[in-house]
C-alpha cells in the first residue's frame, strides 16, 4: 500500500504538471520570460551550427533571421508595461511573420558564455520550422513545447534512479519554475539536469560497489548544467564524495575531467567574448587581490533587507520581466507550505556525510552565485552591492538540498502527510499563478 502511494504520487506530479504548464503556455503571450529572446537567438545559431559566436565591430553576437528578430521584437510591448494587454489583433499581426532567409547580425554577448546543447529542442523547432517553412510563431510555440517535453523525459529518467521526496517535487511547482516550464527559455533544462544529477549521485551512493557507467552519464550532465548555470560549478565534487566511500580512481579523474572541461570552455568564452571593458577576468582578479573590499561588498548586499526580500521573493515567483507580483499573502502561505513539507521531508537515518557534503555543495553554489554576478553584471570600479541576483538562480541549489533526504528514509506517517501537504500546494500554487496570468495578461 505504501509503495503503491509513492508510485501514484509521481504519477499525479506528472499529471498535474503537464495540465498546469500547458495551460500556462496558452495564457503567456511569447518573449515573457526575461531573457527569452537572448535565448531562442543562441538556439537559432545552434541549428545553423554556429557553436562560438562571433566579434563584429567590437560586438559579440550571431546571424540571426530577420523573421525571427522581428517577431521577437514585436513582442516587448509587454516588458516592464504592465496596463498592456494581450489581444486577438496582436496575434493576428505576428502570426503572418515568415522566416526571411535573409539574416543580420545581433549583439548577443550575454548568451555568448552559455554552452549551446541545452538548447537543442529549441534548435529543433527552429529546424521544423524552417525546412517546413512555418510561420515563426508556430516554430516558437514548438520550441516551448518541445523544451517541456524535454523537461518530462530528463525528470522520468531521474526518478527511474532516485525518486524525489515531497519537497523537491512542490520546488518544481512553485510559480517561478511553472512559469519557465512554459516558456522557451534554458531554465527548463537545467532545473531538469539538476534533479537528475542528484538522483543519479543518491542511486550511485546506495550501490555496494560503483556503477562506473552511470558515474560518467553523471559527469556528462554535470558539463552541460555547468556551463549552463555556472553557479552549480560546485556539483563537480560529487564524485568526490563517492570515492570517500569506494575508494575507486574514476571518481577522482571524473572530478579533474568535468571539471577541466567546464573551466577551459568557461575561460573561451570570457576571453574570446567581448562583454565588457575591463574584462571578468580583469575584474576576478581585482577583487581576488582585495579582499576586505569584496567582503565588504557582500556584507552590504546580504544586510540589505529589501534585497533579502527580493530574494524570497523572485525565488517563489516575480514573474514576466519582474513585474507580475503576487499579493503579500500568497507569497507567505507558499513560502510557509513549502518550509512545513521539508519538516516532514527530514530523514533521520540520512548519513552526515550526505548532508554536510550536499550543504556544503549548496553553500558553495549559493556564494558563486553573489561572485559571479559582481564580475559579470555589477558596476566596476565603485560597487557597494552586488546587482542582477534574482531568486530563481537559488532554485537549482535548493533541489541540492532537497535530496539530503531520500524518500525511503521518511518516516511512513510523514512521507504520506508530507505527499498530501504537495499535492495541496501544487493545487494551490498552480490555480494562484494561472489566476495572476489572465490578470496580467488579459485583464480578467
Amino acid at each position: 500500500m505504501y509503495e503503491k502511494l509513492k508510485k501514484h504520487l509521481h504519477i499525479a506530479f506528472f499529471i498535474l504538471l503537464t495540465i498546469s504548464a500547458l495551460i500556462c503556455m496558452a495564457i503567456i503571450p511569447p518573449m515573457q520570460s526575461p531573457d527569452e529572446g537572448l535565448h531562442l537567438f543562441r538556439a537559432y545559431s545552434l541549428q545553423s551550427g554556429q557553436i562560438i559566436l562571433d566579434t563584429v565591430d567590437g560586438k559579440t553576437g550571431l546571424e540571426i533571421d530577420t523573421g525571427l528578430f522581428q517577431y521577437i521584437k514585436n513582442y516587448n510591448l509587454f516588458r516592464l508595461k504592465y496596463k498592456n494587454k494581450n489581444s486577438i489583433g496582436q496575434w493576428k499581426e505576428t502570426k503572418e511573420i515568415h522566416f526571411s532567409s535573409e539574416n543580420q547580425f545581433i549583439d548577443s554577448h550575454e548568451s555568448a558564455i552559455y554552452f549551446p546543447l541545452n538548447y537543442l529542442p529549441q534548435a529543433l523547432a527552429f529546424t521544423v520550422g524552417r525546412t517546413f517553412k512555418m510561420p515563426v510563431y508556430i516554430s516558437y510555440y514548438l520550441a516551448r513545447f518541445l523544451s517541456f517535453l524535454t523537461l518530462l523525459l530528463i525528470l522520468m529518467t531521474a526518478f527511474k534512479y532516485q525518486k524525489p521526496t515531497p519537497f523537491v517535487l512542490s520546488l518544481l511547482f512553485m510559480p517561478m519554475c511553472l512559469f519557465q516550464f512554459a516558456s522557451a527559455t534554458a531554465d527548463t533544462v537545467s532545473f531538469a539536469l539538476t534533479v537528475l544529477i542528484m538522483s543519479i549521485f543518491s542511486y550511485l551512493y546506495q550501490q555496494d560497489t560503483l556503477k562506473t557507467k552511470h558515474l560518467y552519464i553523471m559527469g556528462i550532465f554535470t558539463f552541460l548544467l555547468c556551463t549552463h548555470r555556472m553557479n552549480m560549478f560546485a556539483l563537480i565534487f560529487l564524485p568526490l564524495i563517492l570515492w570517500y566511500k569506494f575508494r575507486k580512481k574514476s571518481c577522482l579523474a571524473t572530478t579533474v575531467i568535468v571539471g577541466t572541461f567546464i573551466v577551459l570552455w568557461i575561460l573561451s568564452a570570457m576571453i574570446t567574448v567581448n562583454m565588457r571593458h575591463p574584462t571578468m577576468i580583469e575584474i576576478a582578479i581585482y577583487y581576488l587581490m582585495h579582499p576586505l573590499e569584496t567582503s565588504t561588498i557582500f556584507y552590504n548586499t546580504l544586510s540589505d533587507l529589501n534585497m533579502i526580500s527580493f530574494y524570497i521573493n523572485s525565488f517563489v515567483g516575480i514573474l514576466g520581466y519582474l513585474d507580475i507580483y503576487f499579493p503579500d499573502v500568497i507569497i507567505f502561505i507558499l513560502i510557509e507550505g513549502l518550509l512545513i513539507i521539508f519538516v516532514f521531508c527530514i530523514d533521520k537515518s540520512s548519513q552526515k556525510l550526505i548532508t554536510y557534503s550536499f550543504s556544503l555543495i549548496a553553500l558553495m553554489c549559493f556564494i558563486t552565485t553573489f561572485l559571479l554576478l559582481l564580475v559579470q553584471f555589477t558596476n566596476f570600479p565603485g560597487a557597494t552591492k552586488i546587482m542582477g541576483v534574482q531568486g530563481r538562480y537559488f532554485i537549482p541549489i535548493a533541489i541540492v538540498l532537497g535530496y539530503t533526504s531520500r524518500s525511503d528514509g521518511i518516516e511512513k506517517n510523514k512521507y504520506i502527510l508530507g505527499s498530501f501537504l504537495f499535492l495541496l500546494f501544487a493545487v494551490f500554487s498552480s490555480v494562484e499563478t494561472i489566476h495572476l496570468l489572465l490578470i496580467r495578461y488579459y485583464g480578467l
